[in-house]
């Protein structure tokens, strides 16, 4: 099977279990927004360590740390909103993606 190497600009989370994330007041559902890479991680479509999160903007769930946790269980890498000006799109792309490409064919 395949596996995805993802990297999600402009990004919220969106790797969470969708029990947490009501959909417009009306309660859990079994996909939204947020949920999909959490799902993609749960059917083994995801490849662990080439996952990046670049030009984070969200807000976590609770009071404490555990969302970047879950994230950190689904193989996912954060950089912030912030920090993007200051590494550019070589120090985001290349130190990610070249060792998990080198193996794979990639496809455009």
């Amino acid at each position: 099977m395949a596996q995805l190497l993802s990297l999600h600009f402009d990004a919220r989370l969106d790797t969470l279990h969708p029990a947490s994330c009501p959909a417009s007041g009306n309660g859990p559902t079994e996909f939204n927004h947020g949920s999909k890479f959490w799902m993609a991680h749960q059917q083994g479509l995801t490849l662990n360590g080439s996952l990046v999160h670049a030009g984070l903007h969200t807000r976590l769930s609770g009071t404490g740390w555990q969302t970047y946790l879950d994230d950190d269980e689904r193989g996912f890498s954060r950089i912030g909103a912030e920090d993007m000006d200051d590494i550019g799109m070589q120090g985001i792309m290349y130190p990610r993606f070249n060792s998990a490409l080198a193996p794979r064919s990639l496809f455009t």
